[in-house]
């Protein structure tokens, strides 16, 4: 040993010099370490470089930048423009240090040199080592966390996540500053909970944290399944176990026996069970005969399981896995399917018409006739046989008359034929509007109808449009009802178009006895001059009287002034 108080993992040559290190002759060295010695040493060690080359030397002499000599002699080999680091490794010649190399400069070393000169890479750290060390692609030790660099690369500086959990007090005077992620240190922590464990700082940045809340040592009545979960004792196998649920960690890896409330005994992991995995049987993970294999489960498709094909029995599979297994039904379909897909209640999928079956249930062979509207050229490969009759796969067709379009082969065996020659879609020049009726067409207003054209609708579709008639009106109406021979509705007198077909325009000294007192807002301009509607009326006595307007039309008069009412109320003695 080099010193009895040296701090190992700190100020060893190992931890300070790790590239020296690496030449570390150990079989020639014996039981002494890189970190039983001090950089600094005059001590002589046997080291061995990249090339094999062995030689002996004090370990101050190795620090100081010398390396193997072997390697350094044939530095006289070096040809500039050939085999200089700054031609054949120019990307490693950018790192050369300008002040720190004296002027020595990288045209000056072989690219393989074993020399040891400095370096400084694009962050501005500074360090030492053999170009031949940076040929094998050794970078810069700071930036590789390989040593530390106060401000940089040490624990606070990268606010290790863990830093929190560092024990201060039993650390002493180590702190976090004067290491780096890798360190294989060994130092105290301390967790949210309390809990005290030692660990080396690379562990930490590998993932690893408190061993008592992981479950990884028991702590009773803080982390064991007695303290934690205690309702977990009442399936806690004691006869199987040989440990106790209070020695046993709630997250431990390790497998014991439990017995759920059906009394089915299995073996699982406590972290298993903490993620809420239970009875592997309930689950239907394994398999337990009688309770939940396929066979006890199903026996009424144990018909249709294809015994010559499946290496496999009914009665050792579970009833809900995925597993893929061959069938075979009564019309002596194959298919397979999983399990839980059968457990589901799916069956064949050729009977069912998921699946094509020539001759059974392919569009070709089930419906001949729609076959024939098959379009060839825009299907492209796909042919009518190797679609189900049922299918909903849109595909093209094409019509006696020669119009094409697309539809889903259920569509069509559902009674669904040409849209064009059904008059659900527009096909120019055949059913359009324009082409089947121009003179109704001539009446289309194209103003209040927007961008669409009579071109565009079908002769017979139930689209409410507008029209416009020889007198000028414009009206509402479904294409449909005017291929039916329906008109103008003010020039049918089915609808009221004040100063065209009103009371007031067509018999107004009829409407000048118009009793706008009782009739509200109804208006003569609102009525028919025919209509069988009662509406109030006065006439120039002032009599008031209830009557429709036809039959004013038809010459009727006040009844009071007609004798027909009484003008005042008398008595009968």
């Amino acid at each position: 040993m080099e010193t009895p108080d040296m701090d190992s993992g700190k100020k060893d040559l190992a931890s300070l010099y790790p590239e020296i290190a690496a030449q570390w002759d150990p079989e020639k060295n014996g039981d002494l370490s890189p970190e039983q010695v001090l950089p600094g040493s005059g001590k002589r060690i046997y080291w061995i470089c990249e090339a094999g080359h062995s030689w002996q030397t004090a370990v101050y002499h190795r620090t100081e930048g010398h390396g193997c000599p072997i390697c350094s002699a044939r530095e006289a080999a070096l040809k500039r423009g050939m085999n200089d680091l700054l031609t054949v490794s120019p990307e490693l010649a950018a790192q050369w240090h300008g002040t720190k190399n004296g002027a020595l400069g990288p045209a000056d070393v072989t690219s393989h040199s074993g020399r040891k000169v400095w370096w400084q890479c694009g962050k501005g750290h500074e360090w030492a080592a053999s170009v031949n060390g940076r040929q094998k692609g050794r970078g810069c030790p700071y930036c590789a966390g390989n040593r530390i660099l106060l401000g940089y690369n040490d624990l606070v500086s990268i606010n290790a996540p863990f830093l929190s959990e560092w024990d201060y007090e039993k650390n002493g005077e180590l702190r976090p500053e004067i290491f780096g992620r890798g360190s294989t240190r060994k130092v105290w922590w301390k967790c949210s909970e309390g809990h005290s464990w030692k660990a080396a700082v690379y562990s930490r940045t590998s993932g690893s944290g408190c061993p008592y809340c992981a479950g990884n040592i028991v702590e009773p009545g803080v982390n064991d399944i007695r303290s934690r979960v205690p309702e977990w004792l009442s399936e806690w196998d004691f006869e199987r176990n040989d440990t106790d649920p209070g020695e046993t960690a709630v997250t431990s890896a390790k497998k014991v026996w439990w017995k759920c409330v059906k009394g089915h005994a299995y073996l699982s992991s406590p972290s298993c069970r903490i993620r809420g995995h239970g009875c592997v049987y309930c689950a239907g993970k394994e398999i337990l005969p009688g309770f939940n294999d396929f066979a006890s489960g199903y026996p009424e498709l144990l018909e249709e399981w294809d015994y010559r094909k499946n290496r496999v029995d009914p009665s050792e599979i579970t009833r809900f896995t995925h597993s893929r297994v061959w069938w075979i039904d009564a019309k002596g379909h194959e298919w397979m399917a999983s399990v839980a897909n059968r457990a589901a209640g799916n069956g064949c999928p050729y009977c069912a018409g998921r699946k094509v079956l020539g001759g059974f249930n392919d569009l070709a062979g089930c419906y001949p006739e729609i076959a024939l509207e098959w379009d060839d050229e825009k299907n492209g490969n796909l042919r009518p046989a190797e679609v189900t009759s049922s299918s909903n796969r849109l595909v093209w067709w094409r019509c006696g008359a020669g119009h094409s379009w697309r539809a889903s082969v259920a569509g069509r065996t559902g009674g669904n034929g040409c849209p064009y020659c059904g008059n659900r879609k527009v096909w120019s020049g055949f059913n359009d509007l324009l082409s089947c009726m121009p003179e109704t067409a001539r009446e289309w207003d194209a103003q209040k109808n927007g961008g669409l054209k009579p071109d565009e609708v079908t002769f017979r579709t139930g689209r409410l449009v507008w029209w416009k008639c020889g007198e000028g009106h414009s009206y509402r109406m479904s294409v449909y009802s005017r291929w039916k021979g329906k008109g103008c509705p003010y020039c049918g007198g089915t609808k009221v178009l004040s100063g065209f077909n009103d009371l007031r325009t067509v018999t107004p000294w009829i409407a000048e006895e118009w009793d706008d007192g009782r009739n509200g807002d109804l208006k003569p301009e609102d009525v028919f001059p025919y209509t069988n509607r009662k509406v109030w009326w006065k006439c120039e006595n002032g009599h008031h009287w209830k009557s429709t307007v036809n039959s004013r039309q038809k010459g009727s008069g006040c009844p009071y002034c007609h004798g027909i009412l009484p003008r005042t109320p008398h008595f009968i003695s």
